[in-house]
């Protein structure tokens, strides 16, 4: 799926005046596993946040919430692996 690329701080990036458009699938799998629930606007039940599970330390629930969040932007999940502080996700678009 193509979408406006962002850098490395969210910003969408631009190239002689127009917007940079590309093939995104880790850029969706990052914004998905950093946003909570309510952060986007025209999808408030979408993102996992992470960040949120690391206070819990609830890891069988961030799979399971991972492998939902993802299969519902369409995505094939394969696997789900944490390791302590590490994080693996293997997921491709349908």
């Amino acid at each position: 799926m193509k979408d406006i690329h962002l850098n490395d701080t969210f910003e969408p990036m631009v190239e002689n005046g127009d917007f940079v458009v590309a093939h995104n699938l880790k850029q969706a799998q990052t914004l998905l596993l950093q946003t909570n629930k309510g952060e986007w606007k025209q999808h408030p039940t979408m993102g996992v946040g992470v960040p949120l599970y690391l206070e819990t330390f609830d890891m069988y629930e961030l799979s399971r919430e991972i492998r939902e969040q993802f299969s519902q932007d369409g995505m094939n999940v394969d696997r789900v692996q944490i390791n302590g502080t590490t994080l693996n996700v293997e997921a491709e678009w349908k």
